[in-house]
């Protein structure tokens, strides 16, 4: 057995007169770029897909009184990568090497051969001819390849989003607003709410749930951290934001924290207001 640092945490809270549940969790990655695009769903897909399904039916057989829940954390859902390469390849000629029958590098090129090499795919390297396409400020049209909630739609609600995938960015200082060519860009870090969490949320039109990245020029390793601020229905003037923080778990900064505050107060570490809708 390989033992695995994956997982969930839930924890119940209760606000005035509302009670409800959230969960952190960080679920499998793709272990390889070559495995991942062989087919669709992927491999790695489905491991994710059975490790939240086995999550929410935990939710609805253990012995707690059942809450309205907010799950988040890095869920680490990927694009479609075998529709995605199809798509950015058209009909190029793949170029395979293989180390012990394995497949470790693909090669795709315009007629084979000494050709334009139009993208180069590695076990951990994905490097596009075309690397404007996949620029942080250009990359919402990948938005038609992140498919991976879709099984859980009956289930699951997200807010609208306007941000680019939050990862894979670079961890270099100078670059924190630019991916490294190691991934296909995907929205691995996410926010969701169970659709009973939608009838607490507040009606009050001037309180649209805020959903976005934050950080989004400056360094903060790999994955970029996520904020929503959303208004509940009993807390007059009054709002709750959650804050994800992707960092190592052994990172003494490491943590999952909710904040509650006046109206128009936000807590000193981030000092913007989450009700002003960002230019987009």
């Amino acid at each position: 057995v390989k033992w695995s640092r994956k997982g969930y945490l839930r924890t119940r809270w209760k606000l005035e007169n509302i009670t409800f549940d959230l969960v952190n969790v960080h679920l499998f990655h793709d272990a390889s770029n070559v495995q991942a695009m062989e087919k669709s769903p992927s491999l790695f897909s489905n491991r994710r897909k059975q490790a939240l399904e086995s999550i929410l039916e935990n939710f609805s057989k253990d012995k707690h009184e059942k809450a309205p829940f907010f799950i988040f954390g890095d869920f680490n859902f990927r694009l479609d990568a075998h529709s995605l390469i199809n798509t950015l390849v058209g009909k190029a000629k793949p170029e395979y090497t293989r180390v012990d029958g394995a497949i470790t590098r693909v090669v795709y090129t315009e007629n084979g051969g000494e050709s334009q090499v139009i993208l180069n795919l590695e076990v951990k390297k994905f490097e596009p001819l075309d690397e404007e396409k996949f620029n942080c400020n250009d990359a919402l049209w990948l938005m038609q390849y992140d498919k991976e909630l879709e099984c859980f739609r009956k289930k699951l609600f997200e807010f609208e989003r306007h941000f680019p995938p939050s990862y894979p960015y670079s961890e270099a200082i100078e670059n924190g607003s630019k991916y490294m060519k190691t991934r296909v860009p995907a929205w691995c870090d996410r926010i969701f709410l169970s659709l009973p969490a939608k009838t607490i949320l507040s009606e009050d039109p001037t309180k649209v749930p805020t959903y976005d990245v934050i950080g989004e020029d400056v360094c903060m390793g790999d994955h970029k951290r996520f904020i929503p601020a959303i208004g509940l229905k009993a807390l007059y003037r009054r709002y709750i934001t959650l804050v994800n923080d992707n960092r190592p778990s052994d990172s003494p900064s490491s943590r999952q924290q909710l904040y509650t505050a006046p109206n128009d107060m936000l807590p000193h570490r981030y000092p913007y207001n989450p009700w002003v809708e960002r230019g987009k």
